[in-house]
């Protein structure tokens, strides 16, 4: 996943329940200064919608 961030050229999507990694918080921060868009859909309850 670390090298689809760094790799990423327009657009960033990612869904996840929270970021726990401090790894791939900064690496959506370093694409974000790089001009990529970054859109996430973050539900930190973790229910899942049936």
């Amino acid at each position: 996943m670390m090298d689809q961030f760094l790799s990423a050229r327009r657009t960033i999507e990612i869904v996840v329940f929270l970021i726990g990694s401090k790894r791939v918080a900064n690496a959506l921060v370093k694409a974000r200064k790089r001009g990529i868009a970054i859109r996430m859909i973050i539900d930190a309850t973790q229910r899942m919608i049936s």
